[in-house]
């Protein structure tokens, strides 16, 4: 499972347990050039868009060795984004989203029933 923050993946993986890997993207994998505009006024497309070093090992390890993928990150547009990033840049083809609106047993195995194995 790939959540945003480690603080986050902390608990998460608490609470799944040992059967469970949870590891952290640190927030966003692209981010917009700093040196040049990043919009086109006339279409307002993005330009420029470049993906900066992606995530941190463990996530790129655990991609790689993962017989599946949970995107667990934040129901928002940003956490949306930060998906969809991660699907693009570590080439990730078979996942599942969720989403958690409380970080609790109960909300976690809501959506996670079974072991990922």
């Amino acid at each position: 499972m790939i959540v945003e923050s480690p603080t986050k993946a902390k608990k998460i993986g608490s609470l799944l347990g040992s059967d469970w890997r949870v590891e952290a993207s640190m927030g966003h994998i692209v981010d917009l050039p700093t040196d040049q505009m990043a919009v086109e006024p006339q279409t307002y497309q993005l330009t420029g868009v470049g993906a900066r070093p992606i995530c941190h090992q463990p996530v790129e390890a655990m991609v790689a060795e993962a017989d599946a993928i949970y995107l667990a990150t934040d129901p928002d547009r940003e956490g949306e984004a930060i998906s969809e990033h991660l699907k693009r840049y570590l080439r990730i083809e078979r996942y599942q989203r969720v989403t958690f609106n409380e970080i609790t047993e109960t909300g976690i195995r809501r959506h996670c029933r079974a072991s990922p194995d």
